[in-house]
């Protein structure tokens, strides 16, 4: 993540990675993306997260499909919570449906937490991957209406050349 010399977060210059949509049903968010507007083919997954929910220690399951838009640069996820305590199901519960969260690429997740904690902006939800590499949900939803995600390790559960690191 780029500062410039007065310490301010500056990420216009990293790599978007993922913008996510929370749904209700995904098999059927799925086919209407693909039936009316030829977005797809997706990846489709399910899995157990343990993760850390504002501050405290928790699980959920998550189903999710991901596909790629604009020739390949980003990938777009939805997202559907099975079971358990989330964001996700947070925003979902709060909002309803739709775009929840842009997510950016990161050399060092942690040293970008601690400076944007500085500022005052929190960690909604922390996930440390089994595989390496950890991503957080920053706390910006009640500005802007979805939350900066922090990704450190580049995508997981997707072909290599989607820039899976």
């Amino acid at each position: 993540m780029g500062t410039n010399e007065k310490g301010k977060v500056n990420l216009s210059k990293n790599r978007v990675l993922t913008i996510a949509i929370e749904v209700k049903d995904l098999d059927k968010t799925v086919d209407f993306y693909q039936s009316n507007f030829g977005i797809g083919p997706f990846i489709i997954q399910e899995r157990v997260n343990d993760c850390i929910l504002h501050g405290k220690k928790t699980q959920y399951t998550a189903r999710w499909a991901t596909t790629r838009l604009g020739g390949g640069q980003i990938a777009l996820t939805l997202t559907h919570i099975i079971d358990g305590e989330s964001i996700h199901k947070e925003i979902l519960m709060e909002k309803g449906e739709g775009v929840s969260s842009i997510c950016f690429d990161v050399a060092d997740l942690d040293a970008e937490i601690v400076k944007l904690e500085k500022k005052g902006i929190r960690v909604a939800q922390y996930i440390k991957r089994k595989n390496g590499g950890a991503y957080a949900y920053m706390d910006t939803g009640k500005i802007g209406g979805m939350l900066i995600q922090l990704l450190e390790g580049g995508i997981s559960g997707v072909p290599a050349e989607w820039g899976r690191k």
